[in-house]
């Protein structure tokens, strides 16, 4: 998914390119050579994996402290204005009132969006949103004395996802089906149109007041769960498409809606915004990183 900035406010394998597409930054740039260039210099790598050993019980820092020199200008700049907790979704109402969502949520491996979510512990996600780089291959992530393997296969097996290709969604993104995508969403005889950006030369966002009832609840799903945001009134181009793509039974990659957000939050210049608090929050733990004395 190439970075698309949505203020609207996934196939997964095992290979380092195809980890690399399943994140929504722009792919590294090649050396000479068909080497791809890293992050950050061979010096840097071996003085960061250095400094992330793990540190003698009573030295363990916290804060700006534990965070590698060259992301700390990161950490300083983000003041998180907005954090977007991921309440659970009633499994009991939703089976009522709409059993056939339901039983479609349970089809695409979504089941978790009915599970407690958890406490959010800011400080630790907001450490880890430092040490995260949207470009980095090797999907590892510094915090408090550790590499995090934060991969597809980590992220999709804790919340019982299914880790599935991630190019389908991109593709239709890229260039969906506009008519069968409006019929999904609005019914057959709507003539609903998108709202065209002519900066970038393309349709951006989808009036959610002219979607059908149906389309209306799947949204009340994905909006706090898998693509955090402030406001809905009109919906970004790739909430659009992941909606058409869960009405329509189609898999999602959530590891790569999780990065692709997470990414936005690091490319932005104005850091005000965490998304994710409660799942990294959960997941750090279930690491068992170090946590704060109380």
């Amino acid at each position: 998914m190439p970075p698309i900035k949505d203020t609207g406010k996934g196939n997964a394998t095992s290979s380092a390119q195809d980890k690399a597409n399943a994140t929504s930054a722009p792919r590294p740039k090649k050396r000479k050579g068909g080497e791809a260039a890293s992050s950050m210099t061979g010096a840097q790598a071996v003085a960061a994996i250095a400094a992330m050993r793990t540190q003698p019980p009573g030295q363990l820092e916290f804060g700006i402290n534990s965070i590698p020199p060259q992301k700390r200008d990161w950490y300083k700049r983000s003041r998180p204005k907005y954090i977007h907790p991921e309440g659970a979704i009633q499994e009991r109402s939703v089976k009522a009132k709409y059993p056939a969502i339901w039983k479609g949520i349970q089809d695409l491996g979504l089941s978790y969006v009915f599970k407690n979510t958890g406490d959010i512990n800011l400080n630790l996600v907001r450490e880890f949103y430092a040490g995260f780089d949207p470009i980095e291959t090797k999907e590892l992530v510094p915090i408090r004395g550790r590499l995090i393997d934060f991969s597809a296969k980590a992220i999709c097996d804790i919340l019982g996802a299914p880790n599935v290709p991630v190019e389908p969604l991109e593709q239709f993104i890229r260039r969906p089906t506009y008519r069968e995508l409006r019929h999904m969403l609005c019914g057959v005889d709507s003539t609903t149109a998108w709202v065209w950006d002519k900066e970038i030369n393309r349709h951006k966002r989808f009036p959610k007041k002219k979607m059908k009832a149906e389309a209306q609840v799947w949204l009340k799903l994905i909006n706090p769960r898998l693509l955090p945001c402030n406001h809905d009134t009109l919906v970004s181009r790739v909430r659009t498409c992941v909606q058409y793509f869960l009405m329509t039974g189609q898999r999602v990659n959530v590891d790569h809606l999780i990065r692709h957000q997470m990414a936005q939050v690091k490319m932005s210049k104005r850091i005000d915004r965490m998304s994710f608090p409660n799942f990294l929050t959960r997941f750090l733990l279930h690491e068992r990183v170090e946590v704060e004395p109380d």
